[in-house]
């Protein structure tokens, strides 16, 4: 029998409800809220997420929009938001997203650029980060 792609997860979680008690531990997290958010333009924003208890902000960074070239990046974007953030204290995970064309190496491909190219875009995208919000930026991810 196939299951598919959630079957199997799904039939775990059955028989785990059916066999009755089981451990749970939860997780105690010190800034367990956070929010995405594309435009961090808004300080009375900001500042209404602080007194609902959030503390870390996802921001945005389309790698095209950043590095136009292979020597050429516009930090104006992400350095705003940072900006934007920081008097809030807010901690922050950068969400990476997109491949600029000229870093593919199959036009066909989004996913084919060297990753050597790709760790230094991070490399300087962190730099510029800690210049402009020290101890700011805790984590990156990509999308």
């Amino acid at each position: 029998m196939r299951y598919g792609r959630w079957g199997g997860l799904l039939g775990a979680g059955v028989v785990l409800a059916c066999t009755g008690t089981f451990p749970v531990r939860a997780a105690v997290y010190q800034e367990p809220y956070g929010i995405n958010s594309w435009d961090w333009s808004s300080s009375a924003v900001n500042s209404a997420f602080i007194a609902a208890g959030i503390k870390h902000a996802r921001l945005m960074v389309h790698w095209f929009g950043h590095q136009t070239g292979p020597t050429t990046y516009d930090w104006s974007y992400t350095r705003a938001n940072l900006q934007r953030v920081r008097p809030h204290n807010l901690k922050v995970t950068l969400a990476l997203w997109g491949y600029p064309d000229w870093a593919r190496q199959n036009p066909a491909h989004q996913m084919s650029c060297d990753p050597s190219v790709f760790a230094q875009f991070v490399t300087n995208l962190l730099t510029m980060c800690e210049q402009e919000y020290p101890n700011g930026v805790v984590s990156f991810e990509w999308n």
